[in-house]
């Protein structure tokens, strides 16, 4: 249900006639041409790069059937379902990731795909691109680790995910902070310049922000008398909007009438972080004064806008499409309601950190020693109906890798150290044609109750110390017959023949050690 009393106290609080904020720092751009292999500058001064040094999964190039010099990036692997880009942009950095889909109906079969959008392992939204133009994704998130991972997912066969452009921008890092922490992902619903006579960007906006124009019913155009738009009236603002959102405004058409912002675009019930901008367009005289409320089911926030500075309100709540803010004069208003600036994002909670970054280093050391596991990219386990085909995770505050299953894919040689992946429960490596001695490491998982080794060509002796590590571990070692076993198993050895393994139970068992060792 929608909570009144969470707009009134989100917002109220936050209304801020004097902003205080930190000084404002260079944003950092990554823009990627997707498909592309040329750097160029674009018209804003933008520089664009090829996808190569970005790109994780492969994929094909294509082009758009109407656009030729329009290139995008599209994944056609059935066994792949998740392909990433992988961008340095640094640890802990709040960032602005911006996605272009320009399907151009670059196959000819006039049938524009659906897939999953996601970033740094946290679902971002299920995709339908269109037949006609270009459709576009923006989300605000902090990364964890020192590279974001931005990917699309295939969720049917005859759907190919592609990719046309990524836009990555670094925000300072208190920037749209109130009540929002590094768990949280934005997804930007509308960021308007109300009145401006087109959209507002780069250079105009330093972050790179893309501001629509556009007005409301009922509502009338007015422009600032001001000519010198300089960044100190608004850089007290934390959320650091463009000092040409002050230039232009709407109002209400009369002094008595409201102006009503409707959330039609909403689906569903959904919280929301919403921003409002405001300016005086000139100096008041003495008969002239505005006053208003945000008024919303009720509650009410009293607005006065002033001449050459920001006036700001912020906060959280929880809408429908139903919902709509409501700007009323207040009664002894002679003047309208008035509005420059909004910002409306969903607010969306990501359940678990990214994968532990020792177990993916490890996973990497696999993925380089055998070229077919290099396939996969992204986040090993999240989203987690993403999870790469050959591991299984357990899954606490941050997941980690319980089950490593390479049986039957044709792999070769000796076994390259991943002693990191300690939480491992299950090790499946049967029907493959590993070769040399039964690494000593394994003896060093301590939650290892399943080890299949069997129709391989392993040599020499199972090591003792894994041997003595644990009377119920499940070992099968049959189909190695350069194995010398025969002394182990007259000495009573602790072989114990191998049963059907349950990976849920081994999942779960992880799942509880995390708990312990978290709480611990």
């Amino acid at each position: 249900m929608f909570n009144p009393l969470s707009f009134l106290l989100h917002i109220g609080f936050i209304l801020l006639l004097t902003l205080v904020g930190s000084t404002e720092s260079k944003s950092e751009f990554w823009s990627i041409n997707c498909g592309g292999s040329e750097n160029y500058t674009d018209g804003n001064g933008i520089l664009w790069r090829g996808d190569g040094d970005f790109l994780q999964g492969g994929g094909e190039v294509r082009f758009s059937e109407k656009e030729w010099e329009n290139s995008l990036r599209v994944f056609t692997s059935l066994k792949i379902r998740m392909n990433c880009y992988k961008v340095p942009v640094g640890k802990g950095k709040k960032i602005l990731v911006r996605m272009n889909f320009n399907y151009g109906n670059y196959d000819g079969k006039s049938s524009p795909p659906e897939f999953d959008i996601m970033f740094d392992g946290k679902y971002g939204d299920k995709l339908k691109t269109s037949l006609e133009g270009s459709i576009q994704r923006e989300v605000i998130y902090v990364t964890k680790g020192n590279y974001t991972l931005i990917c699309v997912g295939r969720i049917r066969d005859d759907h190919d995910p592609f990719v046309s452009q990524i836009e990555i921008r670094t925000l300072v890092n208190n920037m749209y902070s109130f009540k929002i922490d590094s768990s949280h992902v934005l997804r930007l619903q509308r960021r308007i310049a109300f009145g401006a006579n087109k959209p507002i960007r780069y250079p105009d906006d330093s972050y790179d922000r893309i501001w629509s124009n556009e007005t409301l019913s009922g509502s009338t155009t007015v422009k600032s008398d001001i000519t010198d738009f300089t960044p100190d009236m608004v850089n007290t603002s934390l959320e650091k909007p463009p000092p040409l959102l002050l230039a232009t405004g709407i109002e209400a058409n009369t002094a008595t009438s409201n102006l009503t912002i409707p959330l039609s675009y909403i689906i569903g019930e959904v919280r929301i972080y919403e921003i409002f901008y405001f300016t005086e367009m000139s100096n008041l005289n003495s008969r002239q004064f505005r006053q208003f409320n945000i008024t919303l089911n009720g509650q009410n926030l009293n607005i006065r806008p002033r001449y050459r500075n920001l006036t700001q309100a912020w906060g959280w709540t929880s809408v429908t499409n139903e919902t709509k803010y409501a700007l009323v004069p207040s009664s002894n208003s002679t003047l309208p309601p008035i509005i420059s600036g909004m910002e409306i994002y969903t607010i969306n909670d990501s359940d678990f950190d990214t994968t532990k970054e020792e177990e993916i280093k490890s996973l990497s050391t696999l993925q380089k020693h055998f070229r077919i596991l290099g396939e996969w990219n992204g986040d090993p386990c999240l989203p987690i109906n993403y999870t790469w085909d050959w591991i299984g995770c357990a899954y606490y505050t941050s997941p980690v890798i319980s089950i490593l299953n390479l049986s039957g894919l044709g792999l070769t040689g000796k076994i390259p150290d991943f002693s990191d992946l300690k939480y491992l429960g299950s090790i499946d490596l049967s029907n493959n044609s590993f070769s040399g001695e039964i690494p000593n490491f394994f003896a060093n998982f301590l939650y290892l109750q399943v080890l299949n080794l069997a129709n391989n060509d392993f040599a020499g002796r199972i090591p003792d110390s894994l041997l003595a590590k644990n009377e119920s571990l499940q070992l099968n070692y049959t189909g190695n017959p350069k194995l010398n076993i025969n002394s182990q198993i007259n000495g009573g050895g602790n072989i114990i023949k191998f049963r059907n393994v349950n990976h849920f139970l081994i999942t779960y068992i992880i799942t509880i050690v995390l708990c312990f060792i978290t709480l611990g």
